[in-house]
This record gives structure tokens, sequence and C-alpha cells, in this order.
């Protein structure tokens, strides 16, 4: 695939708080085999900022199978997955393995 790849380190280990990621909508994008509603590519390609809880093991992309939870809010309780080199990261607080 052409194009270089964009990589956001995960945290090692979770922690009180919560890390603000914004997903990162690039020729790289792909949604993980546990994809929910809405469309995970449809959340990045609009920017949405999202609150990760923590990361799961399975589907391999990137060399990596790292994919972030994401509760996508206190209304639909809906949940959707991404792999952890399409987001960008700002606040403090933690997140880590399930």
């Amino acid at each position: 695939m052409a194009g270089a790849l964009l990589v956001t380190a995960a945290p090692a280990s979770a922690s009180a708080g919560a890390i603000t990621f914004t997903c990162r909508y690039d020729a790289n994008v792909r949604s993980s085999p546990y994809t929910g509603r809405p469309n995970v590519i449809d959340i990045c390609y609009t920017g949405t900022r999202i609150n990760p809880r923590c990361w799961v093991r399975g589907g391999w992309s990137n060399g990596d199978n790292r994919w972030y939870r994401l509760y996508l809010g206190q209304q639909t309780r809906e949940q959707a997955f991404i792999h952890f080199s399409q987001v960008s990261t700002s606040g403090s607080g933690g997140i880590g393995a399930c």
C-alpha cells in the first residue's frame, strides 16, 4: 500500500481519566472485524471526537492487532472499534488493554 502510516502509540496501562481521541482519516483508515454502528469510517470522515475506554486484541492490521473500543455516546450506547494507528490523542489520563 502506498503512502506512509501515521501511528500514535497506545499507553501501556489504564489509569483514571480519559484521553480524547480524534480519528485521523487517511487512505489507510479501515474498520475492524468488530465494526458496529454508526460506521467507524464515517466517524473518522466527519472528524467526530470520541472517548475510548480500552483497546482489544483481534483482527490484524498494519502489523498490529490493537483496536480501540469506542463508546460513542450516552444516548446511543453504541460501540465501534478502530485500529490504534488511525487516531490522534489529546487530554490527560490513560487507557490500556481490556
